[in-house]
């Protein structure tokens, strides 16, 4: 399978990858463009589209290794939780829809941030983990640094007998089960809310 990798910044997508089919979005080359990954970030902050992540005499797995030692690592862990109707629960943050999720703690295993998050955040009792769906990263600055942040997605099962409780703490204001195609959620979500329900 050839290497694929993509980080969200803002409004725009970094891709790696081996496999560009001919794409017509922009290319963007270390070395040529920018001299830094910093300083190419910086650039590309405001702007918004897909930019394929180049570096000649290197491949898409070697770029991204330089990439992410650039930056500063965070893990994080979340759920797709589904009910008995096959209804997700979706949380309401910060004036957008989005899945539970949170970081990881020190020594804990990414499945049990993953059930912790997912509990904490919604109240949930009776959640059961399922299989990993995949990582999406996040690229963002925070207290004077730029920070990647890889988060574990998983499916879980979870019912609508159980009370839902938001953490208001966490800025989670309502949460409701949701069709995964109604189009209230779709039209005010994040590009990677997006990817992570498609899978």
């Amino acid at each position: 399978m050839a290497f694929h990798r993509q980080v969200y910044l803002n409004e725009v997508v970094l891709v790696f990858s081996e496999n560009q089919n001919g794409s017509t979005d922009q290319n963007l080359f270390l070395n040529q463009d920018s001299p830094s990954w910093l300083d190419w970030v910086e650039k590309l902050k405001d702007k918004s589209g897909v930019f394929y992540c180049c570096c000649k005499e290197q491949s898409a797995s070697e770029v991204w290794d330089s990439f992410l030692l650039s930056f500063y690592p965070i893990a994080a862990a979340g759920g797709r939780v589904v009910n008995e109707n096959n209804d997700v629960l979706m949380i309401y943050r910060r004036d957008k829809w989005d899945l539970p999720k949170g970081k990881v703690d020190q020594g804990e295993t990414i499945e049990a941030a993953a059930l912790r998050e997912v509990k904490e955040e919604c109240g949930l009792v009776n959640v059961h983990l399922g299989k990993k769906l995949g990582i999406v990263f996040h690229l963002y600055f925070h207290k004077s640094k730029w920070i990647i942040k890889d988060t574990h997605w998983f499916e879980m099962q979870g019912t609508i007998q159980d009370e839902l409780l938001p953490q208001i703490e966490e800025d989670i204001t309502s949460m409701r089960w949701m069709n995964a195609e109604e189009e209230e959620w779709k039209k005010n979500t994040f590009p990677s809310i997006l990817e992570v329900m498609a899978w």
